[in-house]
């Protein structure tokens, strides 16, 4: 059988974000869908790409909560340089 959580799918709402070299940070938005009548929690991290980490933008993870029927959550990634 399947938790409660498993029982729900997040997305991002944006596949990936870019910054122009002036911008300070970025907000970056999770949506939760399935089963919503309970809550539910989702880690997140950032990852290297076409930018790096301290180079870049600073490093950033934590865990989205979301309470019952709650669809929508962000968190911010700084820019640093």
């Amino acid at each position: 059988m399947m938790s409660q959580e498993e029982r729900c799918v997040f997305s991002f709402v944006m596949m990936s974000v870019a910054c122009m070299e002036n911008c300070g940070k970025v907000e970056v938005v999770v949506t939760r869908s399935g089963l919503l009548h309970f809550p539910a929690s989702v880690s997140f991290r950032t990852k290297d790409g076409t930018a790096t980490s301290g180079e870049d933008f600073k490093h950033v993870e934590g865990c989205l909560s979301f309470k019952a029927d709650e669809v929508e959550k962000s968190f911010e990634a700084n820019r640093t340089g």
